[in-house]
């Protein structure tokens, strides 16, 4: 069974997942990587706010700050298998999925205005 999730990134982000084929996991090591090496997702997509994202993702404390700003200008719409997907354990909306995403589980791409409005950009259907 798959379930549709989305994974929020920075132009820089969107074309490495683009020049490479997937999406990498961010590293257990890592600063985006709070709860172990995955590749981070969430249902809040493109009706959601950069704002209210930013909040789930990284915290209020983030909010206005430009590097997280840019961290929710691109959002991917991937089709996951379920059983690849586990939730984060502290009650937000977080996802980590174990392993690389494929580039055809890629969906549909939106990109933010510069008012942070979420427009589709590319659908992969079309590709």
């Amino acid at each position: 069974m798959s379930v549709i999730l989305f994974h929020h990134t920075d132009l820089d982000g969107y074309r490495g997942i683009f020049r490479d084929g997937k999406i990498k996991e961010s590293l257990s090591d890592g600063a985006d990587a709070a709860f172990g090496q995955g590749v981070y997702l969430t249902a809040l997509g493109p009706e959601w706010s950069a704002k209210e994202v930013i909040i789930n993702n990284w915290g209020e404390a983030q909010v206005g700050i430009s590097q997280y700003v840019r961290k929710v200008e691109i959002i991917i719409q991937v089709s996951v298998q379920k059983q690849n997907v586990i939730k984060a354990p502290d009650g937000r909306d977080i996802y980590i999925h174990k392993g690389e995403i494929p580039k055809s589980a890629i969906v549909r791409v939106y990109s933010r205005d510069d008012k942070g409005i979420a427009c589709s950009f590319r659908s992969m259907s079309s590709s």
